[in-house]
Order: structure tokens, then sequence, then C-alpha cells
């Protein structure tokens, strides 16, 4: 036998075995049951957060039930909100919202029917509860919340700076693009805005905010450029969305600085031919020259290609912003006297925004005249070459009181229709005389001792060709 057997037959007969047993039923007998005890809980509820610059989407499952939302806010900060009922919802169903301020009153209530609502928290910092439901708890349904701030701008806002274009697209229909730009009081800017509907009845709705929340300005795609006079120095809002908020679709905005000009601007030397392209329906090109108050300038433009319809438009603006001259292809050659003295803003752009092409666009100096303008000796001919049907030749010549002088031009085409004009101005900028090369020679007696300019051109500015030219 071994240990393991020897110690079991032990406990078998000692007795050893039934002792340890009893006393553990002993054991057992004079333990109670221990109880079970069960804690109410509080009534919880999750709510959901709303941020600024959100579109959020909710539902309800019963009649009665209602959805809760919180949102941080600063004691008078101007939001916007708005509620829509979504496809598949309950006949009737009609989402109605009510927002509580932090210490719990009701401020505002709205519906579906209420449309877009803008206005300005009460003087209270915290957390603000909005509830949503059918409006008398009859039906449910899926809604939509769109929430906006606009002082302070909403942090999903873009910076947009003048002379820039920005595309957008509305994904969702309570969906509301918010562009910023710096401005300050004085300035003076042109937005435009145009749209394409990705469902019938998209129409994009602008709205552009001051920095103290004052709606300034209110177009839509098919406004016309539209100019906002800035009175107040800060950030400016340009809002974007549908203007019923049920449709979506895509569309392009444009902001220009008038005075002054925005920063992408080009210089414009007198004498010089610009090349453009208008490649987005919004663009507007900036040309800057300097000029003084007396002095004649010549401007033409002239169309080069694109599509059917576009008509490259000219916008002259003095320094003070106001338009001095607007134009066309059609207009021709614009000859015009400055009013002021500064920086001039020539802005081109296609006429109704809604075409694409390229130009050509050309300034010249009368009174003074253009710096690559060339001295003329008497009895000599020059050979001048056209190359562009805008492009303008300028000569000086010298000349007595009472003198009398004699033109001849000559005009060899390198294109149908090309008649090279001959126009002659006095110091003063007046034209004292003109003629085509087709209908010389031409006679002048000159009334006054001095310099005088020649000016040499296409006559109707849609040809090129070489010509000659004497005086003597």
């Amino acid at each position: 036998m071994n240990i393991k057997a020897a110690i079991r037959q032990l406990v078998r007969t000692s007795g050893i075995g039934a002792a340890l047993a009893d006393q553990s039923r002993r054991r057992m007998r004079s333990q109670s049951p221990r109880a079970c005890q069960f804690e109410r809980l509080e009534n919880r509820q999750m709510f959901a957060t709303l941020h600024a610059g959100d579109v959020v989407y909710g539902g309800t499952n019963s009649p009665n039930q209602q959805n809760t939302y919180e949102f941080q806010a600063s004691a008078g900060t101007q939001v916007e909100m708005v509620t829509k009922a979504l496809t598949g919802s309950m006949a009737g169903f009609l989402p109605a919202a009510r927002l509580f301020a932090p210490n719990g009153v009701l401020i505002r209530t709205f519906s579906e029917s209420s449309g877009n609502q803008a206005f300005t928290l009460p003087n209270q910092t915290g957390v603000y509860t909005l509830r949503i439901s059918d409006d008398n708890w009859s039906q449910s349904g899926s809604f939509a919340i769109g929430f906006e701030t606009t002082r302070p701008f909403s942090p999903d806002a873009r910076t947009l700076a003048p002379g820039g274009i920005v595309y957008g697209g509305m994904n969702n229909r309570l969906q509301k693009d918010q562009h910023v730009f710096y401005a300050r009081a004085g300035e003076i800017y042109e937005v435009v805005l145009r749209c394409t509907p990705s469902y019938p009845g998209f129409l994009a709705k602008l709205k552009v905010i001051a920095p103290s929340g004052a709606v300034k300005l209110v177009g839509d795609g098919n406004s016309p450029s539209q100019r906002l006079n800035v009175t107040e120095t800060g950030r400016y809002i340009l809002m974007i969305g549908d203007d019923d908020l049920s449709q979506q679709g895509t569309y392009q905005l444009g902001l220009e600085r008038i005075r002054t000009a925005s920063p992408d601007a080009q210089l414009f030397r007198k004498g010089e031919i610009r090349h453009g392209d208008l490649r987005n329906l919004v663009q507007k090109d900036q040309y800057v020259f300097y000029g003084h108050r007396g002095q004649v300038v010549d401007l033409v433009i002239r169309r080069e290609s694109g599509a059917p319809g576009f008509v490259p438009t000219v916008f002259l603006y003095g320094p003070s912003g106001r338009v001095l001259k607007t134009f066309t292809q059609a207009s021709g050659n614009v000859r015009m006297t400055l009013a002021e003295t500064g920086n001039f803003v020539v802005q081109v752009f296609d006429n109704d925004f809604r075409q694409t092409g390229t130009y050509s666009i050309g300034l010249e100096g009368i009174s003074p005249w253009s710096p690559d303008a060339r001295t003329l000796a008497r009895n000599s001919w020059f050979f001048g070459d056209l190359r562009h049907s805008i492009q303008k030749d300028q000569f000086i010549i010298n000349g007595s009181a009472g003198q009398v002088i004699q033109m001849r031009a000559i005009g060899q085409s390198t294109s149908p229709y090309f008649d090279p004009l001959i126009e002659v101005f006095n110091q003063a900028g007046t034209r004292v005389t003109w003629f085509r090369a087709s209908t010389g020679p031409k006679s002048l007696a000159l009334n006054a001792t001095g310099r005088y300019l020649i000016q040499i051109g296409d006559s109707a500015f849609d040809a090129t060709g070489t010509y000659s030219f004497r005086w003597s």
C-alpha cells in the first residue's frame, strides 16, 4: 500500500472525514443569505453638440420625441438658424425648434415655415440648448438644422483677398458658405456672383455682413456686379447660400477693390498694349496708370477670341473710385481729359459675366504724349508697321506759327480694310486736323509755335499693315 492510500484509509476509519463534513454543513446553515440592493439612477439624456458652420441631420421615431442639441456661445453672438423636414417624413411633419439660454429661459421659437432666422443671443455666455420636435407632436420624420455665426464669423469661413475668385458648391440645401476679407473705412469694393444649378430652381444668394453685424449688401447669381462702399474697418463676411435653402448647385464669387486697386492689378504704361484672358465668368482684370488732372489719354479695346456673346467691357475709375467712363469695342477709340490726379484703375470684364474670352487693350498719352513717341524730321519718310489692330505710333514735329505743312501717308495692307488714320494734336491735347491715307495728302496751317503730336493707327482698329509717312 502506498502513502496516499494509507492516508485515505486512516480518514475513513478514524471518523475524521465525517467530522469535517459535519462542520462544513453547520457553517453553511449559520450564514444568512446576502441581500441584493438596486439603486435608482437619475433620468439622463445625451445631447448632441452643434458647431457654427454645421448642417446636422436628425429624426424622431415617434410623434412625441424631441431631439436636443447644445452649443457654446458668448454673450451678444449673432447667429443664423434654419430647419427643414427631409424627404420620407410623415405627411404633415413640420420640425419646430425651441432655443433656451444658459439660464434655461426660452428665448426663441421657430419652425420650417419661419424660414431662416438671424438674431442676436442675449447677454449670457454659456451653453445654449436647442430642442427639435414636430410642431404639434402628431407626426414623426427626419430633419436638418443649419447653424452659422456671423459675429464672430463661423470657424470654417475662408479668406478671400481682393482680386480673388472662389468656387463653391452647395452640397446640401441648408449649407451656407462664408468668405471673409479685411477692409478699411473709405475703401471701395465690387462683388460679383454667378451660379450653376445642380437641381432646377437653384439660385445662389449673396449677403455681405459688416464687422458690426449689419447687412450691407444683398444680391444673387443674376445680379450685376455690385459696389460696396466700406464704412467700417474690420472683417467683412460674404455669405452664400441657395435663395430659399431648398436646392443645390455651384457658384463662382469674385471680389475686387477699386479704391485702391486690388493687389494683383498690373501697371499700365502709356504707349503699351496689354493682352488679357478672361478664363472665369466673374473674372475682372485691373490695370493702373498714374495721371494728372487735365491730361488727355486714349483707350481702345478689342475682342480677340471667345465664346459667342463675349463682349469685353471697360470701366475706368478715378482715384476717388468714381466711374469716369465705360466702353466696349463698339465704342471705338475713347479719348478723355482726366478730371482727377492719382492712380486710375482700368477694369476689364465680360459685359454680363456669362462668357469667357481674350482681348487686347491699348493706352496712349495725348497730352503729354506717350514716352515712346519719336521725333520725326522734316522731309524724311518714315516706314512703320502696325502689327496689331489697336497699335498707334506717335511722332513729334516742331513748327512755327503761320507755317503751312504738307503731310502724306501711304498704307499697304496685310489684312483687308487696312486704312491708316493720321491725327495731329497741339501741346494742349486738342486735335487740330486728321485724315486717312486713302484720302490724303493733307495741308495744315500751324496756329502756334511749338511741338505737335502726330498719331498713326488703323482707322477702324480692326486691321493691320505697313505705312509710309512724310511731312514737309
